[in-house]
């Protein structure tokens, strides 16, 4: 069996990513949040609010013996398309504890948890290219995402140098029609600059939808697609 444990789950790619994985028979999928939105029997949902620190390092990654794959994927994101300056505080400590925080203590307990496997194992985090481009109005985004493709490197080093065997991937999706380009398309142009390009790539058809298709490429490899391919391994 495969287990791939999934931040984000109840919309956007997250989502489309578990409804995906779970046309599979051999793949079991574990949602991380606060809301769960899919009913499969292969489908298990944790109740886990990534912005509540305490809990996120409180939760532990189970034994899993016997396991062909292991796989972590860090996809949910809070997003608050404001500039500094007129942006509340907590809602700065709130997005970078979902944005970069969580999923760095999620790194942490899997690669503590799974190290010794025997299984084939990857964390893949879900970048952008805010996190290596410059947007106004995404200050606390796009430090937090930059901190995530840094991160990823960094943890991929220490296991080539190590012995965990673990792959870490940053994988940026591009533009996908979810909640969050809606979230940018109605930002205050004030605060966002950018917001009437976001708006003219909203008509139909600009924008990929967060519907994925699997597709087995031979072997145990399989790539994800929507309308491009936006993570393989």
């Amino acid at each position: 069996m495969d287990y791939y444990y999934i931040t984000g789950t109840s919309r956007g790619i997250g989502r489309a990513l578990a409804d995906c994985l779970l046309q599979r028979p051999d793949s079991a999928v574990i949602g991380l949040g606060r809301t769960s939105t899919i009913i499969s029997p292969y489908y298990r949902h944790v109740l886990l609010d990534l912005s509540d620190l305490h809990a996120v390092y409180q939760f532990g990654f189970p034994p899993n013996r016997g396991a062909h794959r292991l796989v972590l994927v860090n996809n949910a994101a809070a997003f608050t398309p404001k500039r500094l300056g007129r942006v509340d505080p907590q809602t700065i400590v709130y997005d970078y504890h979902v944005n970069l925080v969580a999923p760095t203590l999620l790194m942490n307990s899997f690669i503590q948890a799974y190290s010794a496997h025997t299984a084939d194992k990857q964390i893949v985090n879900v970048a952008s290219l805010a996190g290596s481009v410059l947007f106004d109005g995404l200050p606390v985004y796009s430090a937090s995402k930059a901190g995530i493709n840094m991160l990823s490197r960094v943890t991929d080093l220490e296991q080539k140098l190590g012995a965990g065997g673990i792959r870490v991937l940053a994988v940026d999706p591009g533009g996908v029609d979810t909640d969050m380009q809606a979230s940018a398309r109605g930002a205050d142009a004030h605060d966002f600059s950018r917001v009437e390009a976001f708006m003219e790539s909203s008509r139909p058809g600009d924008l990929p939808t967060q519907r994925l298709s699997p597709r087995n490429s031979g072997g145990s490899s399989t790539t994800l697609r929507a309308r491009r391919t936006w993570w393989s391994h």
